[in-house]
C-alpha cells in the first residue's frame, strides 16, 4: 500500500510515479532487459540534443529536484558531460554500485560492479529491483519534463513502451496523460505466457512467436485492424496444424468437419470474427479498447481448439 496521500492538494497537477504507485512486480530479469535498451535510447536523445534543449545541465540539476533526491549528481562524475551523467544513471553498472553501497561485504570480498552478477544473489535481488523502480520514476519524471512538441520525444516515449513490452514488464506510457501506468491487461499477459504460450510453442514456436509480436503490437502504435487480421490469421495458420488441412479456413463447412460438437453459440462468435477481416475490418481502426477483446478472443479461441479433443471425447 503506497504510504503517500495522493488527494493531497499539495501535490499540485503531478504526482510522481514512485510516490502514487502501490503493488507491482517486477522480474530482476525483465529490469536488466529494459536497461540495456533504454540506457542507449536515453544516451542517443540527450547527445545529440534531440528535444533541443537550450540548457542540458539545468535539466539535469531539474531531475535532481523533481525525483526527489532519487536521481543524483555523483561527485566524481563531474567531470563527464551531463548527457553521459544522465544515460549511465540507467546502466546495470550504476545500479550494481548502488547495490554494492547496501552491501558492503560485496566490496569487502573484492567484487566490483564489473565483475558480479547481483541478481543472482537473492540477498540483493530485491535491492537491484528496488533500485530499478526509481529508475522507472526518474524516467517518468524526465519524459514529463521534456517538451511534447518535439518528434524526437514522441519517439522516445513510444521507444518506451516498447521497450517495456519486449522486456515483459507490465507498465506503459500514457501518451495522453505524460504517465507512466501499470498495464491494465493481466488477463491477456496471463493467458499468452502461461496458458497458451507453452503448448503452442510446442507445437510451431514460430506461431508462437507471431502471437507474442501481436501482444506487444497493441501496446505499440501499429493500426489495430492490421493487428487483428494478423493475429487471426495466425490463428486459421494454426488451425491447419492442428487439423492437418492446408485449405482450413474459418467457415461453417470446416468447423463442423474437424470440430462437430463446438457449441452453435461459439460456431456463430468464430464466424463473425473471420467476417471482420473482409470489409468489415476497418471497423477496428483507432479503437484501442476494442482490439483488446478481439485478441483475447481469438487467443481463447486457440485454447478451445487446442482442448477441443480433450473435451470431446467419444
Amino acid at each position: 500500500m503506497n504510504k503517500y496521500d495522493t488527494n493531497d492538494k499539495r501535490w499540485g497537477e503531478y504526482i510522481p510515479f514512485l510516490f502514487r504507485t502501490t503493488d507491482i512486480t517486477i522480474q530482476d530479469e525483465s529490469a536488466v532487459c529494459f536497461l540495456d535498451l533504454i540506457c542507449p535510447a536515453i544516451q542517443r536523445h540527450f547527445k545529440y540534443n534531440e528535444a533541443n534543449i537550450s540548457n542540458i545541465a539545468h535539466f539535469e540539476e531539474l531531475l535532481v529536484s523533481d525525483t526527489f533526491n532519487r536521481y543524483k549528481i555523483n561527485m566524481l562524475e563531474y567531470k563527464y558531460q551531463p548527457w553521459y551523467r544522465i544515460s549511465n544513471y540507467f546502466s546495470q553498472s550504476n545500479i550494481k554500485q548502488d547495490v554494492i553501497n547496501d552491501f558492503p561485504e560485496l566490496k569487502k570480498a573484492g567484487f566490483t560492479n564489473g565483475t558480479i552478477d547481483i541478481t543472482s544473489k537473492d540477498s540483493t535481488k530485491a535491492h537491484f529491483v528496488k533500485y530499478f523502480i526509481e529508475r522507472v520514476h526518474t524516467l517518468e519524471v524526465m519524459l514529463h519534463n521534456l517538451p511534447n512538441d518535439s518528434h524526437w520525444v514522441v519517439k522516445l516515449k513510444k521507444d518506451v513502451n516498447r521497450f517495456f513490452a519486449t522486456s515483459k514488464i507490465p507498465l506503459i506510457y500514457d501518451l495522453n496523460l505524460n504517465l507512466i501506468k501499470p498495464l491494465e491487461e493481466p488477463l491477456l499477459q496471463n493467458i499468452i505466457d502461461t496458458a497458451l504460450l507453452p503448448r503452442i510453442n510446442a507445437i510451431s514456436p514460430e506461431r508462437a512467436n507471431e502471437f507474442i509480436l501481436f501482444y506487444h503490437e497493441m501496446l505499440g502504435d501499429k493500426p489495430t485492424d492490421e493487428i487483428f487480421i494478423g493475429a487471426f490469421k495466425t490463428l486459421e495458420e494454426f488451425t491447419r496444424l492442428l487439423t492437418s488441412d492446408n485449405k482450413f479456413e474459418f467457415k461453417k463447412e470446416y468447423l463442423r468437419k474437424y470440430y462437430p460438437d463446438l457449441h452453435p453459440t461459439i460456431v456463430t462468435t468464430i464466424e463473425k470474427l473471420n467476417a471482420h477481416r473482409g470489409d468489415e475490418a476497418g471497423h477496428g481502426k483507432n479503437a484501442p479498447e476494442e482490439i483488446r477483446y478481439l485478441l483475447l478472443a481469438i487467443l481463447n479461441i486457440a485454447l478451445l481448439l487446442l482442448d477441443y479433443k480433450e473435451f470431446h471425447k467419444k
